[in-house]
C-alpha cells in the first residue's frame, strides 16, 4: 500500500525551512518551475513593471474570498502520540527478545515497538453496503505478508496503534494457488472482458467474495459467483463466458478468465476503520473513510522503553532548561507540549500549501486570457524538454526513443503527443505566473524597497549556508587557510550558476505575495 503523504510544504521565511524552499515551489506552484527556468536566460517580460492586463484579466470579485474544498489538517493529541511512539521505537533494544517469524507466542498481545507480520485488505463501503477494494490497498497478491514495525508511521495513522493491545491470531491465514474453489472462499482473478456498450477492459487481482453471491453478482452479473466455484484455482477458464447485471439488457462478455488464488483463514480478521489523511499523495483519497481487514499471525518482539521523564533525560538528552519555553508540570508534558507545537506548525505550513493549490484552480477558472507572450512560453516549453532529455541520458537503455521515455516521464497515458501535454503545461505554468503577478501588483502586495533588501540578502544567506553544509566535508579536508578560501569561492561560484540573482529576487516577491493572497481563502 502505497502510504506516502504528500510532501509539498509551503515556503515559509525560515531559515530551518530553505533547504525544501526550492522543492516547495516546484511542487506547490508552477511559478517556481518558470522562476528557475527564466533566471538566466533574460525575460520578455517584465512582471513587477510592464503592463500585465495585455496579457490576462481577473476581476478582484473573481480572485478574492476563493473557495477551499480541500480537508485540512488539524493537530490533537492522538497526533502527538504518534510522534512519542516513534522517539520510543527509536530507542528500542536492537536485539529481539522473540523471533515469532516461524514460531507465535502463546496469548501474546501486539505491543509498541513489534514487528508484526501482516495481511491486510483496504476497502471503501457505499450507502448501500457495497465494499470496493482500494487500489494498492491490499497485500494479498505479495509472495510474503507485510512486517510491520507497530509505531513507525509506514502506515496511514491510526492503522498501527488500531493494532495495539490486540492478541495475535492463533489460527493461519493461507493463500492457495491448487485446489478446487470452496463456497466461502475469497478469490483473487484475472480476466478480460467486453462490457455492455461494447468498449473492451482487462483486470487483475480482482478480488471476489464467494459467500457474498447477491453483492457479486450485483456487480459482474447473475450467476458470476457460481460460476466459480468447484473451478481448479490456477488454470485459466472460460471463452466468452456471459453474465448480464440485473436491470441490464445486454450481457457483459467475459474471457481468459483465470482464478489467480484463494484466501483461506478461520480467523476473523481485525476490523480498522479509518480516514485517508488530508495531506495524502493521492488526493482522490484525501479525506476518505477506509475499512482495513488485517490479519497478524506472528512477531519479532522488542524490549521498548516508557515515556517518562528518565527516558527525555537519558535518550532524548533534554532538560529542565532546554525545554524551559514550554508548558507542563512534568519533563515528559513539555516535550508533549514541544510536540504540540511543531506539529501545529507543520499542520499550518502543509495547509498553506494545500489552501494555495486551491487558489491557483479558482484563478486558472476565471482569468480571462487575452494572449500570452510566446517567447516566456517558449522558455518554459525548452525548460520542462532540457530537463527531461537530462534524465533521459541515465535511462536511455531502458527506453527505446527519447519520444517513450517523454511519455513516461510525463505521465501521459493516452494519444496525447507529449509535445503537446508540454506546450499545455508551459502555457499553464505562465498563466499562473502572469496571473499571480497582476493580482500582488493591483492589491499593493510587493514589499518595499528596503523590506525587499532585506528578505531578499536573508534567503541568499540562507542558500549560501545550505550549500556550505552540502560541501561541509570538503571544506574540512582543506589544509591551509588559502585552500580553503578557494575552496568557499569555488562553492558559491557554483551556487550562483544554479541560482541567479533573478531567481533570488522572484523568491522574495513569491513568498511575500502568497503570504497574503491565501489570506483571501473561503474557508467553509
Amino acid at each position: 500500500m502505497n502510504t506516502e503523504r504528500n510532501s509539498k510544504c509551503r515556503t515559509a521565511a525560515k531559515s530551518s525551512k530553505i533547504i525544501s524552499a526550492a522543492l516547495a515551489l516546484i511542487l506547490t506552484f508552477s511559478l517556481a518551475i518558470s522562476l528557475v527556468a527564466c533566471a538566466d536566460k533574460g525575460k520578455t517580460v517584465d512582471y513587477i513593471n510592464d503592463d500585465l492586463s495585455k496579457y490576462v484579466y481577473i476581476s478582484s470579485e473573481d480572485y478574492k474570498n476563493f473557495p477551499v474544498n480541500a480537508t485540512l489538517l488539524s493537530v490533537n493529541k492522538d497526533d502527538v502520540q504518534l510522534e512519542i511512539n516513534k522517539l520510543l521505537i527509536d530507542n528500542k533494544d536492537k536485539e529481539a527478545l522473540y523471533n515469532g517469524a516461524a514460531v507465535r507466542p502463546s496469548n501474546y498481545t501486539i505491543k509498541l515497538g513489534d514487528v508484526v507480520n501482516i495481511w491486510y485488505r483496504g476497502y471503501t463501503t457505499d450507502e448501500n453496503g457495497v465494499k470496493t477494494d482500494i487500489k494498492g490497498a491490499c497485500n494479498f497478491a505479495d509472495i510474503a505478508p507485510l512486517a510491520l514495525e507497530i509505531g513507525s508511521g509506514t502506515l496511514i495513522d491510526g492503522f498501527e496503534t488500531g493494532l495495539i493491545g490486540k492478541p495475535l491470531q492463533d489460527k493461519s491465514f493461507s493463500k492457495s494457488t491448487t485446489g478446487k474453489v470452496r463456497r466461502g472462499d475469497v478469490i483473487y482473478i484475472s480476466y478480460k472482458a467486453f462490457l455492455p456498450d461494447g468498449s473492451p477492459t482487462s483486470l487483475s487481482n480482482v478480488r471476489i467474495d464467494t459467500s457474498d453471491e447477491e453483492g457479486v453478482d450485483k456487480i459482474y452479473g447473475k450467476g458470476f459467483t457460481d460460476y466459480f466455484v468447484g473451478k481448479i484455482i490456477g488454470e485459466e477458464k472460460g471463452s466468452n463466458e456471459a453474465f448480464r447485471i440485473e436491470g441490464e439488457g445486454v450481457d457483459t462478455v467475459y474471457y481468459e478468465m483465470k482464478i489467480d488464488y484463494a484466501v483461506r483463514t478461520e480467523a476473523e480478521p481485525y476490523l480498522l476503520n479509518l480516514q485517508f489523511p488530508a495531506d495524502y499523495k493521492e488526493v482522490t483519497l484525501r479525506g476518505v473513510e477506509v475499512t482495513f481487514e488485517v490479519y497478524a499471525s506472528t512477531a519479532i518482539i522488542y524490549n521498548t522503553p516508557t515515556w517518562s521523564d528518565s527516558f527525555i533525560t537519558e535518550k532524548l538528552k533534554e532538560t529542565a532548561e532546554s525545554l524551559a519555553a514550554f508548558e507542563g508540570a512534568t519533563l515528559t508534558e513539555k516535550y508533549e507540549d514541544k510536540i504540540y507545537k511543531e506539529l501545529v506548525e507543520l499542520a499550518d505550513d502543509t495547509n498553506a500549501a494545500l489552501i494555495e493549490e486551491e487558489m491557483f484552480k479558482h484563478y486558472l477558472s476565471k482569468v480571462e486570457v487575452k494572449k500570452l507572450p510566446e517567447a516566456e512560453v517558449q522558455k518554459m516549453y525548452d525548460k520542462y524538454v532540457s530537463d527531461a532529455r537530462e534524465l533521459y541520458n541515465y535511462y536511455s537503455t531502458s527506453f527505446k526513443s527519447f519520444d517513450e521515455f517523454a511519455k513516461y516521464y510525463f505521465e501521459i497515458t493516452d494519444s496525447v503527443k507529449w509535445q503537446d501535454y508540454v506546450k499545455a503545461r508551459a502555457e499553464e505554468a505562465v498563466t499562473e505566473r502572469l496571473v499571480f503577478y497582476y493580482i500582488i501588483r493591483n492589491e499593493g502586495f510587493t514589499p518595499s524597497p528596503e523590506e525587499f533588501t532585506q528578505r531578499y540578502n536573508e534567503i541568499r544567506e540562507e542558500y549560501r549556508k545550505y550549500y556550505l553544509d552540502l560541501h561541509k566535508t570538503e571544506l574540512e579536508a582543506c589544509k591551509t587557510e588559502e585552500e580553503k578560501a578557494a575552496k568557499l569561492l569555488e562553492i558559491e561560484s557554483n551556487m550562483n550558476a544554479v541560482y541567479s540573482e533573478q531567481y533570488f529576487s522572484e523568491l522574495v516577491y513569491y513568498e511575500y505575495g502568497i503570504e497574503r493572497l491565501i489570506g483571501f481563502a473561503d474557508l467553509k
